[in-house]
């Protein structure tokens, strides 16, 4: 079990327009899980501590991953192929 503090430039740096409210916190807590999560592995302590640059790395990642490709519905050739008729 390990403590996660969350500084309050971290709170400032996540969303626009910066807030370091108890609702940030609440709002983004996903967010400071993942990073969290990542760090993890890099740390040894009881305390992990979450700064404006990690979450600046998160969002960097974030908006460089692939966004996912809406699907298109299926449509059959007969229905494309025929003129509208009203």
């Amino acid at each position: 079990m390990k403590t996660v503090i969350v500084s309050r430039r971290a709170l400032l740096s996540v969303a626009s327009p910066p807030r370091a409210t108890e609702f940030r916190l609440l709002q983004y807590v996903d967010t400071f899980c993942q990073i969290a999560a990542r760090r993890l592995a890099l740390t040894s302590g009881n305390t992990i501590l979450i700064t404006a640059n990690d979450v600046r790395g998160w969002l960097c990642a974030w908006q460089s991953s692939p966004a996912p490709v809406p699907m298109q519905p299926k449509r059959h050739r007969l229905q494309e192929a025929r003129p509208a008729e009203f």
